[in-house]
């Protein structure tokens, strides 16, 4: 797992951030994944709860939504099923939900199921969360750092790098500080 995708899963776990569309399929094969997470399922299915709120158009459920189906933790992976959730909460302008499908294009998953990155949908969307007024703001500035100091996305950028990781060390991300540390 790269640091993108540990630290996509602790911003959703500090969202406190669902269920597959049932009119949706999808055309990817679903994966089995042992990360089942009781706090969002019932089973093998997200909890009524999410799905409702998920449905109701409440972009916190839909971002729990893209994360249950990104990470597995109801015991299938779909990530086709993810991107269309965090999609609906980011139409919504809901500021997780670009650092959440920002860093979502930037993952090992995406890259396995893909053959590629989508760095720049994955700039797009952290970009725009890194403008955003709350905590997932300077998150989305470390990540906007990590891909532009690591050579697997074709970004490297260090001048670029160390920028975003500044900004985001100075919101106060002691990963961030560390990120810049070892860049120095």
């Amino acid at each position: 797992m790269n640091k993108l995708t540990a630290a996509l899963c602790l911003t959703i776990l500090l969202l406190g951030c669902q269920d597959k569309p049932q009119d949706q399929t999808t055309q990817t094969a679903s994966t089995p994944n042992p990360q089942y997470d009781e706090k969002y399922c019932d089973g093998d299915k997200p909890k009524d709860d999410i799905k409702t709120g998920a449905y109701n158009g409440d972009p916190i459920s839909q971002v729990k939504m893209g994360s249950i189906y990104d990470f597995g933790k109801c015991g299938t992976q779909d990530l086709l099923v993810a991107e269309q959730w965090y999609q609906k909460a980011v139409d919504q302008d809901f500021a997780p939900a670009q650092l959440a499908l920002g860093s979502f294009y930037a993952s090992d998953e995406f890259y396995k199921e893909n053959g590629k990155y989508d760095i720049d949908k994955a700039l797009l969307w952290l970009e725009k969360a890194s403008a955003s007024s709350g905590s997932e703001s300077a998150v989305a500035m470390m990540y906007l750092g990590a891909i532009y100091s690591d050579e697997q996305y074709g970004t490297k950028d260090l001048e670029k790098a160390k920028s975003w990781l500044t900004k985001s060390a100075d919101k106060g991300n002691a990963e961030a500080k560390e990120m810049l540390a070892d860049l120095q």
